[in-house]
């Protein structure tokens, strides 16, 4: 047991080769630990301004990609120790005046096995975030340009978020929703 985050840790990701783990929080940290000893790698404490809500490894290198609230991707180069780029999913937020409060963000994001795309998931059009009044959504990149390919929402006007995606071997992607239009 390991005291990883001041306040709640919202993901935590093991990378390929089983050596490593990464950790998101409340405290907009993203950590990075080996396995083997429990000792804290990385602390990238700076480039996230809201909570991290995510975090992977990609496929085949060294590198971790970090999402939050604001739909702000980081990539983390971790053989220097420092941030990469950033990618903009911010399609997948909004901010409530009225209600004063984000929404939203990057509630999964994967790979494909190739590495050449990230696929990140959320919602957008959130006209009542606590009412729940909101589409499920993904917005899918091509991971060495870092553009944006694809914001995907479904038809039939579906309420809810999409919480999870994953790339089928075919490079189809999979979505699972849930959320006031039920689970889908």
């Amino acid at each position: 047991q390991v005291h990883g985050h001041d306040g709640w840790v919202r993901c935590v990701a093991v990378s390929s080769d089983g050596c490593l783990a990464a950790t998101g929080g409340n405290d907009q940290h993203v950590k990075v630990w080996s396995l083997e000893t429990g000792e804290l790698i990385h602390d990238f404490n700076k480039g996230h301004e809201k909570p991290v809500y995510k975090v992977t490894f990609h496929p085949q290198s060294k590198i971790l990609v970090s999402a939050d609230l604001t739909g702000r991707l980081i990539d983390w180069d971790l053989e220097a120790g420092k941030e990469r780029r950033r990618l903009d999913a911010s399609k997948l937020h909004s901010y409530n005046g009225g209600q004063r409060v984000d929404y939203g963000g990057i509630r999964d994001m994967v790979f494909n096995v190739q590495g050449d795309r990230l696929v990140c998931a959320g919602l957008v059009n959130a006209s009542n975030p606590l009412g729940a009044v909101n589409n499920p959504a993904i917005v899918l990149f091509n991971w060495e340009s870092g553009e944006e390919i694809q914001l995907q929402k479904p038809g039939d006007g579906l309420k809810g978020v999409a919480w999870g995606a994953r790339f089928h071997p075919d490079n189809l992607i999979v979505v699972g929703t849930g959320g006031s239009g039920g689970g889908h």
